[in-house]
């Protein structure tokens, strides 16, 4: 467990392509690993602000990602 306000250095690699080529949900699995590890402190400022524009189709925004994140501790 990674203990608050602790500096994290947080390397990923992931092979992406294959048949279907599917980066981008390569991508965000990486993204979710990350996340999953560093949570909301370890963003900065940048990303933070960044991360209150995700969305899932308008059902779903930052702060029910973060709620279901914390059911799954």
């Amino acid at each position: 467990m990674i203990q608050e306000g602790a500096p994290v250095t947080f390397r990923c690699r992931l092979r992406a392509g294959g048949p279907s080529g599917d980066v981008d949900t390569v991508a965000a699995m990486a993204g979710a690993m990350v996340g999953a590890a560093v949570g909301m402190s370890g963003l900065d400022v940048r990303l933070q602000a960044w991360s209150a524009c995700l969305n899932g189709r308008d059902t779903f925004r930052r702060n029910d990602l973060v709620a279901l994140a914390h059911q799954l501790k």
